[in-house]
């Protein structure tokens, strides 16, 4: 892309406090942005605040970014078609609630594993083009498989072919979400975060009409209809992919003295985040398999159970927007992460509630589940959105391969913790739910979440330690080798 070939220069900050990016009259990429000094190149918020949200949209970015747009909506939908209805299916097939978890998690697992494949080889050698027609096709080819297996009998064939059409199904949606991120992280370089936040809107709707759409169309015509309707509609869009969108080749690996891409899975605050990602993500995928029977004890039909599950994913999709805003203005980070943290950690105690609670809350209240839910929902916005510029505030001060290998790596990165945070969840959570009971279970996340509130702080407290101890010592230096210069001059 003609933007890739204008540099920029930015400072390296320590702190949220600390702007990242120095927004100028260029267009500059991740990957072609040189440090400078401390000193010469650190700007107050207010001096950058005038270019925040600059992006200049021009009619091939509007074309690009809707285009794009509709398969991160259409991705996101299928993952989350099968939410309120299929754990009832797969238990009248004689399947556990342990088993039925693993079998949501297949999905973010191998999407993992296949996010790494993506981002470090396949896109960068072949292109994200290849590689998002790639993923419509296994996408859609595995709905409309996935839709027979009510006619497979009941043990371990049902179980087994579960797996097998959900890896498939897997590989396809990865490779989608990994190819529009990259492409737009590239095409959108001075305003990552707003451009995360509104794929984000997207993805939080799809979440909110997902399970609506599949209980409604379960209702209406059976377990067969959702997944024949989800596969129609992505192998609609290969077409319109294949012709509308514009080319973007892959380039050929030039080393040059510059990193390989691949470093990046060793850097420490790239690691921070992508734990906190997982471990985040995981806090939401819990409610896959089992928030549905526990909504049906309460008495709620599928169609209801869906709209429990809009409750939090419009909740997401809403507060996108305004959790864009305020890391584009703030550059705030990880404070938005530590927030993050504390909401999901309180809606979930109420969410059972914790059963040190009973004595001073309702009981199974619908209105109180709603509540719950909307503050995971928020809170899952806060964590989501910062990821990926705080990635690339860690990854400034290194020069990569080339701007499409590093914003594949970075979208493989992303995607990759996220969906393993989707496979680790539903698993715990089936397990859990099996084991303790759905209070204690959300309990347990809660009190996994507040950890994350105090990993987070801590990292930020020793990473403000560690970058006023550098700066000290940059200045203790600067009189002692200015002494040395003028005792050489007068020798």
């Amino acid at each position: 892309m003609d933007s890739h070939n204008k540099q920029g220069h930015i400072a390296s900050p320590a702190t949220d406090s600390e702007v990242d990016e120095i927004m100028s009259n260029e267009v500059y990429s991740v990957a072609s942005v040189r440090t400078r000094s401390r000193a010469g190149s650190s700007r107050s918020l207010s001096a950058v605040g005038s270019a925040i949200f600059s992006t200049r949209w021009t009619i091939r970015r509007v074309f690009i970014f809707l285009l794009l747009s509709l398969v991160y909506f259409l991705t996101y939908a299928c993952l989350s078609l099968m939410s309120a209805f299929f754990t009832i299916e797969a238990q009248k097939k004689g399947v556990n609630n342990t088993v039925i978890g693993f079998i949501f998690g297949m999905y973010p697992l191998m999407a993992f594993f296949s996010a790494l494949m993506y981002g470090a080889w396949l896109m960068p050698q072949w292109g994200p083009n290849f590689v998002l027609l790639t993923g419509l096709v296994l996408n859609g080819g595995a709905h409309f498989l996935f839709a027979y297996v009510e006619n497979l009998p009941s043990g371990a064939v049902y179980i087994l072919f579960c797996f097998l059409i959900r890896t498939v199904s897997a590989f396809g949606g990865s490779a989608c979400e990994n190819a529009v991120l990259a492409i737009l992280i590239g095409e959108f370089p001075e305003n990552v975060s707003a451009i995360v936040s509104a794929l984000e809107i997207f993805a939080g709707i799809s979440f909110a009409l997902g399970p609506v759409a599949g209980g409604g169309l379960y209702t209406v015509g059976g377990f067969k209809l959702p997944f024949l309707v989800m596969g129609a509609a992505l192998f609609v869009s290969i077409p319109t992919m294949w012709i509308l969108l514009p080319k973007i080749p892959g380039v050929a690996e030039s080393r040059d003295g510059k990193l390989p891409v691949t470093n990046i899975l060793f850097i420490p605050g790239v690691i921070l985040v992508a734990i906190q990602l997982t471990i985040g993500t995981s806090l939401f995928a819990f409610l896959d398999p089992t928030l549905a029977p526990f909504a049906e004890k309460l008495g709620l039909n599928a169609a209801y159970i869906g709209l429990l599950f809009m409750v939090i994913s419009l909740s997401y999709a809403l507060s996108t927007v305004v959790v864009g805003w305020i890391c584009e203005k703030t550059k705030a980070f990880r404070t938005c992460l530590v927030m993050s943290f504390v909401l999901i950690g309180i809606g979930l105690l109420f969410l059972g509630p914790a059963p040190f609670l009973d004595p001073y809350i309702p009981q199974k209240q619908i209105w109180l589940i709603c509540i719950s839910l909307a503050l995971n929902g928020i809170g899952g916005s806060l964590f989501f959105i910062p990821c990926v510029p705080e990635m690339q505030r860690c990854c400034l001060d290194r020069s990569f391969t080339s701007d499409l290998a590093l914003n594949s790596m970075l979208s493989g990165i992303f995607t990759g913790a996220s969906n393993f945070g989707g496979f680790a969840g539903p698993v715990l959570g089936g397990a859990l739910v099996e084991k303790l009971g759905f209070p204690w279970m959300a309990t347990v996340m809660s009190f996994l979440s507040l950890f994350l509130v105090v990993l987070t702080v801590v990292w930020n407290l020793c990473s403000s330690l560690s970058a006023s101890h550098a700066n000290v010592t940059s200045e203790e230096k600067k009189p002692l080798l200015g002494a040395a210069n003028r005792t050489t001059n007068k020798i």
